[in-house]
């Protein structure tokens, strides 16, 4: 259970709000204001002040002091609506942003609605514990996670990074719903359909308020346990993950408890889908909602593009999407599929626009050459691009988008996968079958690519090597090219000393050699415990550092779906890893839990070939033919939906990662 520190007895402002349940004031809730903590996930909160909602829900309150940098939230427990007596499970929340925005300008609404957005965008940083109007809410990070302003400094062995994910995750619940205004006007409680951040941004608006109709059947009513025949126990049953999903599920006794377990879990399984639906009242008030079930209940926010000084630069096919450590996003767009040139447009972490670059390329990025992108903290994105006969490294300022001067390492060479390590070298591969020397790096600063080193030999990965990533050891590896194969698809080079490039004389180990028919490498991701996970597109396969045994491979399926083509991975903090299904009619986000050793199968607001209808503009807003994701410190998962031109931030389902891969920490929790 998460600790709350009191706050001390100086007032700043005085914060007033109105408590809803759906149309029906709630009177008689115990409203508590709290500053976030920064001493672990769902820990060390500040209760700032408590008072009691009116007759017509209203409150207001005295906001004792805050700690600089929280962020601020509010919590409503019991209380009833109309005719029913006190609901002992109502419990619901409102983000209200940083605390040096809370002043006497401040006005706050509650509902449902707001506390779907709270409870998608701060389910990893929330504890809760308590029922009725004891219920206590506590949303906090460590340190490392917790910054005002992310960092890193310093190389190698002295790095030091610090994320911003509880801000970070705070700013998507303000782009979901109207919950709190620091300036005139009243916040109306309602879901956005586009975000505020960003008028490119479209949110799940349908979906959202279907959730929050869900919510509202058991927040106006008498309350109910898991189990019996209420709405309540009807939500709570069907909001309990399955077994597949969790080792260890837990059953919700209250409204807020049960949708932070429907954003870590949202597919559940498809009969408590059905389940849930089926208890949206038969008069919706939040509007508008959607007619039919959903596949699921994952919410994503759909990116178009960014809009400069009144300028909009729209996503045409986005191929690649990149993260640093501020989770600033880095998309390599084209015109279309097989049409240049090659830019890259950036956006913060809630979407605001940064920039919109020039042309990185004129070759485009097609399956050969896939211009995959990894930004360094010293403030270049790094992108590959070449044909089978030429190919550059190309540096992008992760500031302006300028396009600095592209390296090669030679005549009629091309270069594919890009990893950077904490030295700030680049490296990159090439894949060419009768290539000597198939791994370049560039040190930090230059501006040539050399052949990289083991022991004064060559390095030769593979045949056609092309997928890179370090591991946690600074050991570096990588997935062959995705061509049709049944040998070696992982190799792995030891990294033997405490530079950048010291590799073992031994360096080339083969850690899959599997007899499968299988389409190659689509990406490798390593975990925490330094294992290698290749994504063929069909299956997933689990290599050991040092262990050339053929692994067996394991299907990308589950019983209500397989993948066709699922492509480049990510990894979260819990070593849960994520695959986007290049597949046109079924476009599922693929997650993969080791815990459990199952697959689930999103797809926010359905799959592309379904007529769910999420938006208004409910065609672009599916996934459809994803090529790669990054997992960021809030745990959203940012996919690359080439086909329809969107850039996808699914939120609340994966655990916050660090999202600098440089800084060596895969599957570690910032």
């Amino acid at each position: 259970m998460g600790s709350i520190v009191t706050g001390p007895d100086v007032t700043s402002a005085t914060v007033g709000g109105i408590l809803h349940g759906g149309p029906s004031p709630i009177v008689g809730a115990t409203i508590k204001l709290y500053s976030t903590g920064g001493t672990g996930y769902g820990a060390g909160a500040t209760l700032l002040a408590t008072t009691t909602s009116g007759s017509a829900g209203q409150f207001t309150f005295p906001v004792n002091t805050c700690v600089a940098g929280s962020e601020v939230y509010a919590t409503a427990a019991g209380g009833s609506t109309g005719t029913n007596s006190a609901n002992s499970n109502l419990l619901l929340v409102a983000a209200l942003g940083d605390c040096s925005t809370v002043s006497s300008s401040t006005y706050v609404f509650i509902s449902e609605v707001t506390t779907v957005a709270a409870a998608y965008a701060l389910d990893n940083f929330t504890t809760v514990s308590g029922s009725g109007a004891t219920a206590t809410v506590t949303i906090g990070a460590p340190s490392t996670n917790s910054a005002a302003t992310p960092s890193c400094t310093g190389t190698g062995s002295s790095q030091v990074c610090v994320a911003s994910g509880l801000k970070h995750a705070f700013a998507n619940a303000l782009n979901l719903a109207n919950s709190v205004t620091t300036s005139a006007g009243v916040p109306s409680g309602t879901a956005y359909a586009t975000t505020p951040s960003n008028v490119n941004g479209t949110a799940p608006q349908y979906l959202i308020n279907t959730i929050a109709n869900i919510a509202e059947a058991c927040v106006n009513s008498n309350g109910g346990v898991a189990g019996d025949s209420s709405n309540c126990g009807t939500f709570f049953t069907n909001t309990t993950p399955p077994t597949t999903s969790t080792a260890s599920p837990v059953t919700p006794t209250n409204t807020f408890q049960a949708l932070l377990n429907l954003a870590k879990y949202p597919t559940m399984t498809p009969a408590q889908v059905t389940a849930l639906f089926g208890i949206v009242p038969a008069t919706t008030y939040f509007q508008p909602t959607l007619t039919a079930a959903p596949h699921d209940f994952s919410v994503a926010i759909f990116y178009k593009g960014v809009t400069i000084s009144g300028t909009a630069s729209t996503f045409g096919y986005p191929y690649y999407v990149a993260l640093d450590y501020g989770d600033n996003v880095y998309a390599v767009d084209m015109v279309s599929s097989s049409a240049g040139p090659v830019t890259s447009i950036s956006m913060t972490s809630n979407g605001t626009p940064l920039y919109a670059g020039g042309t990185i390329s004129t070759t485009v990025c097609v399956a050969g050459v896939p211009c995959i992108a990894e930004p360094d903290t010293n403030g270049t994105l790094w992108v590959a691009n070449g044909t089978t006969t030429v190919g550059s490294l190309y540096p992008v300022s992760t500031a302006t988008g300028t396009v600095g001067t592209a390296i090669a390492p030679g005549a009629s060479i091309p270069v594919f996968g890009v990893a950077i390590d904490k030295y700030n070298s680049v490296f990159t591969s090439v894949p060419i079958a009768a290539a000597a020397n198939s791994l370049y790096s560039v040190a930090s600063g230059g501006s040539a690519l050399t052949a990289v080193q083991a022991n004064s030999a060559a390095v030769s990965i593979t045949a056609v090597p092309a997928f890179l990533a370090f591991d946690n050891t600074g050991s570096l590896w990588n997935a062959d090219k995705y061509t049709a194969n049944t040998a070696t698809s992982t190799t792995y080079l030891a990294n033997s000393g405490t530079t950048s490039t010291v590799f073992s004389a031994s360096a080339v180990q083969t850690v899959d050699d599997s007899t499968v028919a299988h389409g190659g490498g689509y990406g490798v991701v390593t975990d925490s415990t330094g294992t290698g996970w290749t994504n063929s597109g069909l299956y997933l396969f689990k290599a050991t550092a040092g262990n050339a045994s053929a692994p067996t491979p394991i299907t990308i399926t589950n019983a209500s779906a397989t993948a066709a083509s699922a492509r480049y991975s990510a990894i979260d903090g819990a070593n849960n890893i994520y695959m986007p299904d290049n597949n046109a009619a079924n476009s599922y986000l693929w997650q993969y839990l080791p815990a459990t050793g199952n697959f689930i199968n999103m797809a926010p607001c359905g799959v592309a070939a379904a007529t769910t209808i999420c938006s208004a503009t409910a065609a672009t807003e599916v996934i459809d033919g994803p090529r790669n994701a990054q997992v960021d410190s809030t745990g959203s998962v940012w996919i690359a939906s080439s086909t329809n031109g969107n850039i996808v931030q699914v939120i609340g389902t994966a655990a916050p990662a660090w999202p600098q891969l440089s800084y060596g920490k895969p599957g570690v929790k910032p």
